[in-house]
């Protein structure tokens, strides 16, 4: 029996890439970005989904191929990453792309190892490359993507609670 893995296919800067379905929550378009002073310059800033501060990451810019323009049809992937035990809330990201395609199913022996070879993006962080139809598809590693340094600033981003937002000021004086 051959284990058949899925994966959500979208474009970054012209290349097709995928990340495997299991870490993915939703895709969204683009909302309104705040940006957060002193995050890594690959971090465009916070998303608010449904009431949670979700960090956003340029891939692009991380990989050094260039910084996200966005279009109509630019997107976003919201990204779970696993944890070390249950107990433990998975820290969520969301990844600018160029375009989402679609979902594909790819058998393991479809899947070539990373390149040896030099390549504008470190293939520590490439799970390995799919044969798809006629093309390839570049199956990123979204567990390594993002140093524990990174997962670090990550979780320490935070909107402000709704009652801090509007707390009462009273006058001097009162």
């Amino acid at each position: 029996m051959n284990e058949t893995n899925q994966y959500l296919t979208f474009m970054m800067r012209g290349e097709r890439y995928a990340l495997e379905v299991g870490y993915i929550r939703e895709v969204l378009a683009v909302p309104k970005v705040t940006y957060i002073p002193q995050m890594p310059e690959y971090m465009s800033g916070v998303i608010n989904v449904r009431g949670a501060a979700v960090p956003l990451l340029d891939l692009g810019h991380k990989f050094g191929i260039g910084k996200i323009a966005i279009t109509a049809a630019t997107a976003i992937i919201i990204v779970e990453m696993p944890t070390d035990t249950p107990e433990e809330e998975c820290p969520r990201f969301g990844v600018y792309v160029d375009t989402v395609e679609k979902v594909i199913s790819i058998v393991p022996e479809q899947i070539d190892p990373p390149p040896k070879i030099g390549s504008r993006i470190n293939t520590s962080l490439i799970k390995g490359v799919g044969h798809v139809e006629d093309d390839f598809v570049v199956i990123l590693d979204i567990t390594a993507i993002l140093s524990d340094d990174d997962l670090v600033k990550i979780e320490g981003v935070a909107l402000p609670e709704a009652s801090e937002a509007t707390a009462h000021v009273t006058p001097e004086g009162s």
